[in-house]
């Protein structure tokens, strides 16, 4: 039988697919992760981030329809977007922080770790595979083509199966986010004590309450890592809001401790370390991420994590604010 010899070319089609929608539905998760992985800069200047999923979706494309012999090229090309996805990964494995990386967009979101080497290992032995099987001077749709019932059954019960796989797992995902991405409905803010924690002044070296910190102010929280797309983004808001919103304290908080080189967040924001990221997990918040703690002892707004959700926050503290009369309406939020 001939169709499990197309499987290898037909999952790795798959996978270029479901990477590139989601990438071009969260474009910018695909910048963020060429920053966070330090990619070099001449990708991201020629729109590296852009292309990369219509690159995607042409390999995709290319796999299932192209033949023999030309179909050699193809998949030696898709072999080595994987080889090279691979490569990253592992490099990124001995970086001093923890990187996240939008592999598949917003879908792929998470720290990388040996999972994720692992899975990109998995799919570059599967380019290997359409390799030899394309050398051997075989392709998918030359396959497809003298399929009989058999075949087809047999590839049926394949998708079957893929299907049901992303049910069972891909939907639990899916529905643990839906709330935010989908629900257009507004919902009432469920205010909670602030927890108890501490940060450590970089300036004296001692720890502060989270009490003492804000004093009689509203004080904002913003997690944020040095070698992180998203987080450089916020950075780059960040200052003139703050600058902006002097009722509120804003404080950036770095993961862990001894981080000598932060960039200036101009006078408005304040550094405070956080050992051993302990108020990063009170809080079970990834980078970069902000919480609002009011002046009476209870969350004023979040956590809110990821760019696109701090900086509806950001939006509505000024809203807020200038509904009280503390700062002027007409100024914007973000630049």
């Amino acid at each position: 039988m001939a169709a499990p010899f197309i499987l290898p070319a037909v999952l790795l089609a798959l996978v270029l697919i479901v990477s590139a929608v989601f990438k071009l539905r969260e474009p910018s998760t695909t910048a963020d992760a060429f920053a966070s992985l330090r990619l070099p800069t001449w990708l991201r200047t020629m729109n590296g981030p852009v292309l990369l999923p219509y690159a995607e979706l042409v390999l995709a494309v290319a796999l299932v329809v192209i033949p023999a012999p030309a179909y050699v090229a193809v998949t030696v090309v898709v072999a080595l977007l994987f080889v090279a996805y691979l490569v990253v990964i592992v490099r990124a494995l001995g970086f001093a922080e923890r990187v996240e990386c939008g592999c598949f967009g917003r879908l792929g979101l998470g720290e990388v770790d040996r999972r994720t080497a692992v899975r990109n290992g998995l799919l570059v032995v599967l380019a290997l595979v359409a390799v030899g099987d394309a050398v051997a001077g075989r392709s998918v749709i030359q396959r497809l083509t003298s399929f009989g019932a058999a075949e087809w059954t047999w590839l049926l019960g394949v998708a079957v199966a893929v299907f049901l796989t992303w049910l069972v797992v891909g939907r639990a995902g899916e529905s643990a986010t839906r709330a935010t991405i989908f629900d257009d409905e507004p919902r009432d803010y469920q205010r909670q004590p602030i927890p108890y924690g501490a940060l450590v002044d970089r300036a004296t070296g001692e720890p502060r309450e989270l009490a003492a910190i804000g004093g009689q102010q509203p004080l904002l929280l913003v997690f944020l890592k040095t070698s992180c797309g998203a987080c450089a983004r916020t950075m780059e808001i960040l200052p003139a809001w703050a600058e902006r919103h002097p009722v509120v304290r804003t404080v950036a908080v770095p993961p862990g401790s001894g981080i000598e080189e932060v960039p200036d967040l101009g006078a408005a924001v304040t550094w405070m370390d956080d050992p051993r990221t302990t108020l990063a997990r009170t809080f079970g918040v990834t980078y970069p991420a902000a919480v609002l703690l009011g002046v009476d002892g209870m969350l004023a707004g979040g956590p809110e994590t990821g760019f696109d959700d701090i900086s509806n926050l950001l939006e509505e503290i000024s809203e807020q604010l200038a509904e009280a009369g503390l700062v002027p309406s007409e100024q914007p939020v973000t630049e």
